[in-house]
């Protein structure tokens, strides 16, 4: 059963509707983003970028999925991504 989702990309329109929909459903939503603290439809926001490690997000929070929906684009963007 999953209880709990960790999307990268937080303040994205994907990742902004996927957590709104989870929560619907009773799942708790963790966020990463880089842009902003507070984002509707999580529970808690983390601050990072894209190519960041989240080890430190993921000893402290007990996720049962990993969504990626972080981008880069420009230069570089295929490795990073």
């Amino acid at each position: 059963m999953i209880n709990r989702v960790l999307i990268t990309g937080a303040s994205g329109f994907i990742a902004r509707n996927l957590a709104t929909r989870l929560q619907h459903t009773g799942i708790e939503t963790i966020g990463i983003s880089s842009r902003v603290h507070t984002v509707s439809g999580f529970n808690r926001i983390h601050n990072a970028r894209l190519g960041d490690s989240i080890t430190s997000v993921l000893e402290r929070e007990d996720v049962d999925v990993v969504v990626h929906c972080a981008l880069k684009t420009g230069k570089d963007s295929y490795e990073t991504n």
